[in-house]
């Protein structure tokens, strides 16, 4: 009732006055301090009307253009870049998102399947695992080799037949954990990550907790008692995200064993390159590469230079960054081990080891912008980070825990030289998009909490800051983002 008698007070007052329409088109600049100053006073304006009525229209004020009305007559704006400045400083990492993650998901799933395909020509996957599907019972209708298929299934069922029906599928079919494998590891690793939320919560008991111990029950036991807090206890969006990793960690456990065999195996190896890792996109990554590697040079010296700060450790350790692909001979059979990751995530990960950045495939299919990112991001790693910004970002109380410091650090690094790449570009428009174009750091399937994905690591808590935090406080700080977007406020920025 209230959205209607907010869109007759729209149409009233559309009928009864002529406002005065700031025509924002793509010649339309801001350079002159005049606009500049017009440009802030009014997305000052707009926050404290939008704070005022999102509270009850935020759907569909979202959805119209925004009107404001003082002495002068109204502000009417409907120009998309003027709501998307809005949008970008209310929530960037929410915007960037909403135009980035379809792509993501698509280059994702494309890569899986390939890689899927390949993996059951040279090791018969398919065929074991429909062996070990058919000897199940009762049969497991909802598990599919394609993960995203098998984690949809799992979800839309939830959604369906709701959670009882979901805890009873679990109860029969997982009852003794995973059909693939009898590690237990990576499944306590998983019930302990969502009993400890649980419990940070009080929503778990000092003694519930000592009843759901591994080395107090059975098996089964275990199973049946975690899946049955888990179920009852958790939010919706963590029951989600506790089954996706579930089925996550049950596919992996079926493909993991052929890896090293395969890794020895030349005719695949040479597959595996051709298919993921083709030489002009790698040539690109490379490219790209040295461009970020002299990127941090060059932001490494200007510091010596203009702030006296000795960086030769820096730049050495920067210079001597070198990037590895999964034909490489002497790490093949280690990289191998992590294949079903490097063939669907979008990522790459640096190793003190070497001091290497190893590729994933994904990576290949990301824009320009998102690879800068990323290899500046893993390039910074190699260094250590620099008290003056760790200690800017406690003083500044941005949330980061001690353990995401250098994590934090190395988003803040990247940052820095995507930005003096972003302002190279000739007009504001590109540059704008540029940055939105970055973002890398969206859900792929669900807003699932950020932490590790690597079921190998026992790093708990996650050593990530939340995505959220990645990109709205410390992308969206940059000075050239709110010169870029007019943001009338912004997150502290450290300096360097």
């Amino acid at each position: 009732m209230r959205s209607f008698y907010f869109f007759i007070l729209i149409l009233v007052l559309g009928s009864i006055l002529f406002p005065q329409r700031l025509n924002f088109s793509q010649d339309a600049t801001a350079d002159t301090p005049s606009d500049q100053k017009l440009y802030r006073e009014t997305y000052q304006k707009m926050e404290e009307a939008f704070e005022a009525l999102s509270y009850y229209f935020e759907d569909q004020l979202r959805a119209c253009p925004a009107i404001y009305e003082d002495n002068f007559g109204s502000l009417y704006f409907t120009h998309p870049e003027v709501r998307e400045k809005y949008h970008a400083c209310k929530d960037l990492r929410k915007l960037a998102c909403s135009k980035n993650q379809e792509e993501l998901n698509r280059t994702r799933h494309q890569k899986e399947k390939e890689f899927i395909d390949l993996l059951d020509k040279h090791s018969q996957i398919r065929t074991t695992f429909n062996e070990k599907l058919s000897t199940l019972n009762p049969p497991n209708s909802l598990l599919t080799l394609d993960s995203q298929k098998a984690v949809s299934n799992h979800l839309q069922h939830l959604k369906k037949e709701g959670r009882l029906a979901m805890l009873d599928f679990f109860l029969q079919h997982y009852k003794k954990g995973l059909l693939f494998s009898d590690e237990i590891m990576p499944l306590l690793e998983l019930n302990g990550y969502y009993l400890e939320k649980l419990k940070t919560r009080q929503q778990l008991t000092d003694d519930e907790e000592e009843d759901l111990r591994y080395s107090n029950n059975t098996p089964e036991q275990y199973y049946q008692k975690n899946y049955k807090i888990l179920f009852k206890k958790l939010s919706d969006p963590e029951l989600e995200d506790y089954i996706y990793r579930f089925i996550q960690i049950e596919l992996n456990n079926l493909i993991q064993p052929t890896y090293h065999r395969l890794s020895l195996n030349e005719a695949f190896t040479q597959e595996v390159t051709k298919l993921l890792y083709p030489a002009p996109k790698k040539e690109r990554i490379q490219n790209a590469f040295k461009k970020v590697q002299q990127d941090g040079l060059s932001f490494l010296q200007k510091l010596t230079t203009d702030h006296a700060i000795s960086t030769d450790a820096a730049q050495n350790q920067i210079q001597s960054v070198t990037l590895l692909w999964p034909d490489e001979e002497q790490d093949r059979a280690e990289i191998f081990l992590f294949l079903d990751q490097i063939s669907t995530e979008h990522n790459a990960i640096y190793s003190d080891r070497g001091n290497k950045i190893t590729i994933y495939a994904p990576l290949l299919e990301q824009n320009e912008w998102q690879v800068l990112y990323t290899l500046g991001h893993e390039m910074a790693h190699s260094i250590d980070p620099w008290n003056k910004i760790t200690s800017c970002f406690k003083q500044r109380s941005l949330g980061f825990k001690e353990n995401q410091m250098a994590e934090a650090f190395s988003d803040w690094f990247a940052i820095e030289l995507l930005m003096n790449e972003v302002q190279k570009l000739p007009t504001d428009a590109e540059k704008r998009k540029a940055i939105l174009d970055s973002v890398i750091h969206c859900p792929l399937l669900k807003d699932h909490p950020e932490y590790v994905k690597n079921r190998f690591s026992q790093t708990i808590p996650n050593p990530h800051p939340h995505a959220d935090a990645r990109v709205n406080l410390l992308l969206r700080a940059h000075p050239l983002f709110n010169q870029l977007f007019n943001c009338p406020t912004s997150p502290p920025h450290c300096s360097p």
